[in-house]
C-alpha cells in the first residue's frame, strides 16, 4: 500500500509534495493524487478514506434534518462507557459501519457506540483486509438540539499481523497513535468541514462541503497553529476537582501579562471537535486534564485523543496526557480513556510546567 512508501520520504520533502493542491480540489481528487504518487499503491486506503467522506455527508444530512425527522433526543440505550446514547449517535454509527464494512478493505471496526470490535461478516474478508478504523461517529451529539457544532472523529491503522491470518485485537487493534496512517475529523456547524492528515509530514488539510455539488472541496490547505495563542478551552465547572497545578495554569491564562499576550480569551463549547478546531485556526490550547473525579482521564484514546494528537503534531502543535505524549500511549482496551492537553506546542509545554510542578 502506498502509505508504506510515505516512510521513504523525509517530512520536509513530503510536506512539499502534499501542499501543491489548489483551493477547490475535491477530497477524492486529493486522495487519488496522493495515491498516484506511489506506484505500489493498491487503492485500498483511498477507498476507506473516500467511504468515510461519504458516510460524513450522510451523517451531515441526518443532522440537518434532525428536528423535522424526529431523531433528536436520547435512545433507550447506553454506549460502552455508560453514557446515554442519542438517537443520532446510533444512526451515525450504523451509517459509518455500513459504509466501511461494505468494502473489502476494513479488517476491524471500533466505535464509541459499540462494546466490542466489529469484524466483517465474511471471515475471508476480515483475514484479507489491511485496515483498522476507529471512530467516534458523532461527538458532542447532546448539543445537536441547540444547534451547537458537533463532529465525527476517525483513526486508521494498518494491521500488524500478516494478511490472510485472523485479526489479533491486541496486536492489530490496540496500537499506539504513533502508528496511525490517517486521522481526521468532520465538523458539522455553519458549514461541514472534513479535516485530514496522512501523517509523516503530509500536513493537515481542510475540505468544506459545497452543498451545490455535494462535494468536499479544499478550503484550508496546510493548516498550521498560529504562532500567537489567543484562547484557552477547558470546562471550568470542574475547577474544584482539578489539581493545584491545573488551577495555577488556568489562573495564569487569565492574569494580565501584556508582554506574553495574556489574558487569553476563554472559549469552551463542550464539543471536542469544535473546541479543538478553533485552536487549529486561531491558536490556543484545549485541556481535559486528569482530576479527582476522573484520575485516568475522560477522553477515549483510540478515536478521540489519538486522532487529534496526530493532527496537532502535523499542524506544528503537541498533545500530552500530562505525563506522556498521547501518540506514545498503547491502549489497553478499545475504550481506554486518557487526559488530553492539546494545542500550540509552546503553550502545551507551559501548561505542563504547571501541571508537573
Amino acid at each position: 500500500e502506498y502509505m508504506g512508501e510515505l516512510l521513504s520520504y523525509s517530512p520536509l520533502n513530503m510536506a512539499a509534495h502534499a501542499t501543491d493542491f489548489h483551493v477547490g480540489t475535491t477530497i477524492n481528487q486529493f486522495i487519488a493524487a496522493m495515491e498516484r504518487r506511489h506506484p505500489t499503491a493498491t487503492g485500498a486506503l483511498s477507498v476507506v478514506l473516500m467511504e468515510i467522506a461519504v458516510a460524513s455527508k450522510l451523517i451531515a444530512s441526518k443532522i440537518q434534518r434532525a428536528g423535522i425527522a424526529d431523531i433528536l433526543g436520547k435512545a433507550d440505550s447506553t454506549n460502552a462507557s455508560g453514557d446515554a446514547q442519542q438517537k443520532l449517535d446510533v444512526q451515525s454509527d450504523v451509517v459509518m459501519a455500513d459504509r466501511l464494512l461494505s468494502t473489502k478493505y476494513v479488517a476491524a471496526y471500533v466505535s464509541e457506540e459499540r462494546d466490542e470490535v466489529v469484524f466483517p461478516s465474511n471471515p475471508d474478508v476480515a483475514a484479507s483486509a489491511r485496515y483498522v478504523v476507529a471512530t467516534d461517529p458523532l461527538d458532542g451529539s447532546s448539543n445537536i438540539a441547540c444547534s451547537v457544532p458537533v463532529g465525527t472523529l476517525f483513526s486508521v491503522l494498518e494491521r500488524v499481523t500478516p494478511v490472510g491470518a485472523p485479526v489479533d485485537i491486541a496486536t492489530d487493534v490496540l496500537q499506539p497513535g504513533r502508528r496511525q496512517i490517517a486521522a481526521g475529523y468532520v465538523m458539522y456547524g455553519s458549514s461541514v468541514m472534513f479535516v485530514i492528515t496522512l501523517g509523516h509530514g503530509t500536513g493537515v488539510h481542510g475540505f468544506t462541503l459545497d452543498p451545490s455539488i455535494g462535494e468536499f472541496v479544499l478550503s484550508h490547505e496546510n493548516i498550521r497553529y498560529p504562532a500567537a495563542v489567543k484562547n484557552f478551552s477547558i470546562n471550568e465547572g470542574n475547577t474544584e476537582y482539578w489539581s493545584q497545578g491545573v488551577k495555577d495554569y488556568v489562573a495564569s491564562c487569565k492574569a494580565v501579562d501584556k508582554a506574553a499576550g495574556r489574558p487569553y480569551g476563554a472559549r469552551y463549547v463542550g464539543s471536542l471537535v469544535a473546541d479543538a478546531h478553533r485552536g487549529f485556526l486561531y491558536g490556543g490550547i484545549f485541556l481535559y486534564p486528569a482530576d479527582s473525579k476522573s484520575p485516568g482521564g475522560k477522553l477515549r484514546l483510540m478515536y478521540e485523543a489519538s486522532p487529534f494528537a496526530l493532527l496537532s503534531e502535523e499542524a506544528g502543535g503537541k498533545a500530552s496526557s500530562g505525563t506522556v505524549d498521547i501518540l506514545d500511549i498503547v491502549p489497553t482496551s478499545i475504550h481506554h480513556k486518557v487526559p488530553l492537553i492539546l494545542g500550540n506546542a509552546s503553550e502545551v509545554d507551559r501548561a505542563l510546567s504547571f501541571i508537573r510542578g
